[in-house]
């Protein structure tokens, strides 16, 4: 008998003229890859309202903001891939009527050494199927992205889609908005993001209770600042039992209580510096706490929770409670965010949980035949 074995390894990238055949008509399909100058706009289907096209603005592109304006306000999605390095350009606000862009696996949405940008300003942008990646952007203060919340593909295969900003000015800043409607979508991980929560004038705002440390006397269901509850206020702690959203990050030290289950409305939190999102450290007395419905946290540093200095019977509690043990992987299964209880990584493997995030799967098929003579 003969034993063979075949191994295909499927490829699941789509070539670009698989890709751009597949969503654009033929009139509306532009040069696979071009520098966006002068000279190349004249061939640019400025009349299609989908385009498919691998477009670039750089330090070659010598038309203005204004002068590229008409040329794409018929624009409303893109497929393929988009790319600024090294442009003086103040703000890409001229792709202003661009709804959705979709990259193929090799795609990038990318801002990168563009010096004088002060915003991206794609203000009808509302769907993005790419990496989406900004550094050396020293003048950039924010992102002006009012409507994007869908990171899904066109065909409804789900994958992880990934956001890094980095390098930008020390004043940039991203709303409550954009934040809520980045963190409720599970496609998108926020890999890398510097900067704070803008101060919003409007009704927005005033949705949006700015705690200073320890004052929790509102009930709210969105918090900004760092929350901190202690000895002082935990009489009063169960004002956080309305919170749904907290901007900034939660602390409880130094109580004197023995249950602590008041965040059962706590569905998100989003630290935006070095902070712990979660920090539960010095209650001597605290054998119980839950934060039963939490769905996701960001952070700008490697572990999420820190469980320190407690009761000994607090930490057999938690490492029983997925919430507490919840590990955010990237698309190649690789621990993102973790939490620590009482100096130890917690191993949610061994506390019963599951880890939660997208994974981007490469698929491997193994044929086997047998043949007898």
């Amino acid at each position: 008998m003969k034993f063979y074995i075949f191994l295909l390894s499927l490829n699941l990238a789509i070539s670009e003229n698989g890709f751009f055949g597949s969503q654009c008509d033929e009139g509306c399909v532009f040069a696979e890859t071009v520098v966006i100058t002068s000279e190349s706009i004249k061939n640019f289907p400025s009349n299609c309202s989908r385009i498919c096209a691998n477009l670039e603005f750089n330090d070659n592109s010598n038309l203005s903001e204004i002068e590229l304006l008409p040329m794409f306000q018929n624009l409303k999605e893109l497929f393929g891939s988009l790319k600024f390095v090294n442009t003086n350009f103040e703000s890409a606000s001229f792709l202003a009527s661009l709804a959705v862009i979709e990259c193929d696996s090799g795609g990038f949405f990318k801002f990168e050494n563009n010096q004088n940008m002060k915003e991206i300003g794609m203000k009808s942008l509302i769907r993005c199927v790419c990496d989406f990646e900004v550094s050396l952007a020293p003048k950039l203060e924010k992102l002006n992205f009012p409507l994007l919340k869908n990171f899904t593909h066109s065909s409804g295969n789900i994958s992880q889609v990934e956001m890094s900003i980095s390098n930008v000015s020390s004043n940039f800043c991203i709303t409550f908005q954009e934040m809520q409607h980045f963190m409720m979508n599970e496609n998108l991980f926020l890999k890398n993001f510097t900067g704070h929560f803008c101060k919003q004038p409007g009704k927005y705002c005033a949705d949006v209770c700015e705690i200073e440390s320890s004052n929790i006397y509102f009930r709210c269901e969105i918090m900004s600042g760092s929350i901190v509850v202690n000895s002082e206020n935990q009489l009063i702690s169960d004002a956080l039992n309305t919170v749904k959203w907290i901007f900034g990050n939660l602390k409880i030290e130094n109580t004197n209580m023995t249950k602590f289950h008041v965040l059962n409305s706590l569905e998100y939190v989003v630290s935006l510096d070095n902070s712990n999102a979660i920090e539960i450290v010095g209650n001597r007395e605290l054998v119980e706490i839950s934060i039963p419905n939490l769905k996701r946290v960001q952070t700008n540093q490697k572990r999420w929770l820190q469980i320190q200095g407690n009761n000994e019977k607090l930490t057999d509690f938690v490492i029983e409670q997925d919430q507490f043990c919840k590990t955010l992987t990237n698309y190649n299964g690789e621990n993102q965010f973790v939490s620590e209880i009482d100096g130890k990584i917690c191993d949610q493997q061994n506390s019963g949980g599951s880890n939660f995030g997208i994974i981007r799967i490469s698929i491997i098929f193994i044929f086997s035949f047998f043949f007898t003579n």
